[in-house]
């Protein structure tokens, strides 16, 4: 029986320990932080993260394994332009 390769939905670099992605949590998507890259070790062979995310209080932190094609790298939030102050004269 031949091994499938793995798909991947998204481009460019791969995802590595110590990046923020995009999972769903709880019925709505959160940011997590990958903090082990588990390899292989799925169903299939499917690629495996374990990733934490930490509550929006700081109050709690949950440590959970998902399949890397599940995750999507989390979009650093984009700041407005600072508009030059008036010179008060």
């Amino acid at each position: 029986m031949s091994r499938k390769k793995p798909t991947s939905r998204r481009r460019g670099r791969p995802l590595r320990v110590g990046d923020r992605v995009s999972i769903l949590f709880a019925g709505s998507r959160r940011v997590a932080r990958i903090i082990e890259d588990r390899g292989g070790i799925g169903r299939g062979g499917r690629r495996l993260l374990r990733v934490a995310y930490v509550g929006r209080d700081g109050r709690f932190q949950q440590v959970f394994e998902v399949p890397a094609d599940e995750v999507k790298t989390a979009e650093t939030p984009r700041r407005k332009a600072r508009a030059a102050k008036a010179n008060a004269a």
